[in-house]
């Protein structure tokens, strides 16, 4: 297929341009299954086949769909051993993101979090005095949360179980996972108050990483089907309703052991010192400036 066709029907799932230019064929072996979707997958640079929207710039995977049925069924025991650094992570979100929102309106706000994983960022809403809860597709995830004493529905949007209003509702990482982002954010805004804030972080496909390593990209993987930078991003979020209001660029939070595996698809072994000693324990603050945070509100 030539790499400037357009003689095709997928329609952006940013914009609704119809008619994508094709990029890539798909570099998966082997048939898909939930493990392709772990949280903790570092399959860098495998993906379906990706096409560019020519009206927005959304590179995005048009031919996966149903990925649903992965998450469904996930399960990441990987995850969880990250639980310090995520956690410390969700708290900075919390403290610094929603801080503001909590002086202004004092405590119990309400606040979902949509793919809320095993309730990281719950507990720490709970720790700075919300009404927090989430929902997350996997079961698997669910339980552990669940086992925590966490308030995490199993399922998606629209559920039954978190009909809101919330004031605030968070979405981490998600909005690249999902086959139609705008009934995702659609139904988001549903579940809000009229004056409620969504918060938003997505990779940033237009950071100085993203476009120095190309495919290399460490964003670049089978659970990702839609790669946004704030352009398209904007747009998407305008169809549903919402405006951005404010961004910055997040920080997150990682064991040098995880990073350590990381660096090597990258990176001489000789170059990465071992996970032992201090080492094995350290905790390493990372922002490189290839992720996104917006605000949205209501239009």
């Amino acid at each position: 297929m030539s790499t400037t066709s357009t003689q095709n029907s997928h329609v952006c799932r940013a914009c609704g341009h119809s008619g994508l230019v094709f990029l890539r064929a798909s570099t998966i072996q082997g048939t898909l299954n939930s493990d392709h979707f772990a949280i903790t997958d570092s399959d860098y640079g495998t993906t379906a086949a990706l096409y560019r929207c020519p009206a927005c710039a959304l590179t995005q995977c048009p031919e996966t769909d149903d990925v649903l049925k992965y998450y469904q069924y996930l399960e990441d025991p990987a995850y969880e051993e990250g639980h310090a650094q995520r956690l410390q992570q969700s708290m900075r979100l919390v403290g610094t993101v929603l801080g503001d929102m909590k002086r202004a309106h004092g405590q119990g706000l309400k606040l979902l979090d949509v793919g809320a994983g095993t309730g990281n960022l719950v507990e720490a809403a709970q720790r700075n005095g919300f009404d927090a809860e989430g929902v997350e597709p996997s079961a698997w995830l669910t339980q552990q949360a669940k086992a925590k004493g966490l308030k995490v529905h199993e399922g998606v949007l629209p559920h039954t179980a978190a009909q809101g209003p919330y004031d605030v509702v968070m979405l981490i990482d998600v909005i690249e996972h999902v086959t139609d982002p705008l009934a995702l954010l659609r139904n988001i805004r549903a579940i809000l108050k009229p004056n409620g804030r969504l918060y938003m972080v997505t990779p940033d496909a237009s950071s100085f990483f993203a476009r120095l390593l190309g495919f290399k990209w460490w964003h670049y993987r089978i659970a990702h089907i839609s790669y946004f930078n704030l352009q398209n991003l904007t747009t998407l979020a305008g169809r549903a309703g919402f405006k951005i209001t404010a961004t910055s660029r997040p920080c997150w939070y990682f064991s040098y052991a995880y990073l350590r595996e990381r660096l090597m698809q990258y990176l001489p072994s000789f170059l990465v010192p071992p996970a032992v000693g201090p080492l094995k324990r350290l905790t390493i603050p990372l922002n490189l400036r290839d992720s996104l945070l917006v605000v949205c509100e209501n239009a």
